[in-house]
């Protein structure tokens, strides 16, 4: 491809040729996703080629229209094709396979981890109760390579797409799905930039195009070095938003409102959707608008499942009042939810984090305690044996994921995280910050990154034995940079005016390697 076609410019993005990946429907909660796309194909006239749910292809005809291609997302990883008994076929796909790892850096085994629940979920197995969709899910329990037979043939499926659809570059909402993942890898052996559309951590209801292959804001980062470089910047937009969330510190508006349909789900409200929806699959089945098996009734197994587990673990997890957490010193570690896209995906060398709760406990110094705040998500998934084995670890204790976490954020004498947000919500309070991986406030350069596994001890402990924050003034100065840096490099979500002079600049950016 022609890397002279991406300037900055409107005429230079006129007729491109983008390939759309959505699995995400055409909920209005996904309006981030789609809306975008709508109003680039409107400016600058792209042909759009999409890959979604076959169940959406209806939906997304007008934005492929009129010369556009619709494709379902593939639907079977498990059914052996054809083309597999033809071993020169085989061969050619499984040499190219090898070529894009030894482009990307990346090999396959990084996919089947990141789609821990699905073909890689031998993964996660002993520590969580992943729901079972299918009933095929068991050919991966039962033989361990079927899930590099399976990526291989996601390979030789996204390999076809690529060739019919020639796409001058790829969009997607994330890369961390299998068939996503796949089709990454696969137009990076063919040159083919790709762009991800991700929601703000920072800023809430705003999102931002990024070519990373990790999905992080890198322009907010960059910027952020810069606003921290100059002291003239300005930083008003930072300087309120320390000030709104230390007074009333509140969770992002989407998370906000994924938490409150989960807490609407009650038991019968839960049902009546199951009955509905089991009806309408059953009805597309019968039509033939669906293919492939799924389990409704593990759907049903699994809910209540979860229900009894809920109420046979309340013991477990600890709560405590302010009063106490003022009174004690700890070490604070919230945890991820499992088969989580920023744990394993971003950061994969941490992803079992049974492991790191183990790490930590064994570098506590004298009279310090490791708090373990456990997930919302994780909360009747995990057997109970999890939580005991984690509970006679010397000077642990297990905390509630239903408890306000930011009481614990306030008060933690150290905050350990891969990359969460617990870990910018501890630096805009004050708290030590100890990062185990790349983080979206990178940019504020406050948080200490650990570079090597084998100094987390020394780390910990010359972390504790110094000041938390040394200069008030200038760490809030780097933080507000960070903001800032956030607001100047997102776009409000109902704003396709700074959405797509955000979108141009990403593009105008993106480079190929030589063809």
């Amino acid at each position: 491809m022609n890397n002279e076609r991406f300037v900055d410019a409107d005429e230079a993005l006129r007729g491109l040729r983008a390939l759309v990946l959505t699995s995400s429907g055409l909920r209005e909660t996904k309006a981030y996703v789609n809306e975008p796309l709508k109003a680039a194909k409107a400016r600058w006239d792209w042909h759009v080629d999409v890959v979604c749910k076959r169940p959406d292809l209806k939906g997304y005809q007008e934005l492929a229209a009129p010369a556009g291609s619709l494709y379902p997302e593939p639907s079977s990883l498990e059914e052996v094709a054809p083309w597999e008994s033809d071993q020169e076929l085989a061969a050619t796909i499984d040499a190219k396979i090898q070529e894009a790892e030894r482009i990307t850096g990346v090999p396959i085994g990084q996919i089947v981890l990141a789609a821990d629940s699905r073909i890689g979920r031998a993964f996660v197995a002993a520590i969580i109760h992943v729901p079972e969709t299918s009933d095929s899910l068991q050919i991966y329990e039962t033989d361990n390579r079927e899930p590099f037979r399976a990526i291989r043939r996601l390979f030789h499926w996204a390999d076809g797409l690529l060739e019919n659809s020639r796409p001058d570059f790829i969009f997607s909402y994330e890369w961390a799905r299998p068939w996503l993942f796949v089709l990454w890898l696969a137009a990076q052996r063919r040159g083919i930039p790709c762009i991800a559309v991700r929601r703000s951590k920072i800023r809430s209801g705003s999102s931002f195009f990024t070519a990373d292959p990790m999905m992080f804001n890198v322009a907010a980062r960059s910027r952020a070095k810069e606003l921290r470089q100059n002291s003239e910047a300005n930083r008003a937009i930072g300087d309120e938003y320390l000030s709104t969330f230390r007074g009333q510190p509140r969770e992002l508006e989407h998370i906000q409102a994924k938490w409150k349909i989960k807490s609407g789900e009650a038991w019968l409200a839960w049902h009546r959707n199951w009955a509905s929806s089991m009806f309408s699959r059953t009805m597309r089945r019968i039509a033939g608008r669906e293919t492939g098996k799924t389990s409704d009734f593990k759907e049903l197994f699994n809910f209540n499942r979860r229900e009894i587990h809920r109420y046979r673990h309340r013991h477990i997890l600890k709560t405590f009042e302010d009063g106490e957490l003022q009174s004690m010193r700890y070490v604070l570690y919230p945890m991820h939810k499992e088969t989580d896209l920023p744990l394993n995906y971003q950061a994969a060398a941490w992803f079992d984090q049974r492991n790191t709760v183990r790490l930590l406990a064994s570098v506590l110094p004298n009279g310090y305690q490791l708090l373990v705040r456990e997930h919302r998500r994780n909360y009747g998934l995990r057997p109970e044996s999890y939580y005991r084995e984690l509970s006679i670890l010397p000077n642990v204790t297990l905390v509630s994921a239903f408890d306000s976490q930011f009481k614990y954020i306030e008060n933690a004498d150290l905050i350990v995280t891969e990359n969460g947000s617990s870990g910018w919500e501890g630096l805009i309070f004050g708290r030590r910050v100890l990062t185990l991986s790349q983080t979206f406030y990178d940019g504020a350069g406050r948080a200490r990154k650990l570079d090597r596994h084998d100094t987390l001890a020394r780390t910990v402990v010359e972390m504790l034995a110094a000041e938390a924050v040394t200069a008030v003034g200038a760490h809030d100065r780097d933080l507000a940079c960070m903001v800032q840096a956030e607001y100047e490099t997102t776009f409000a979500e109902d704003d396709m005016t700074t959405a797509m002079h955000q979108l141009s600049s990403v593009i105008a950016g993106l480079r190929t390697p030589s063809e």
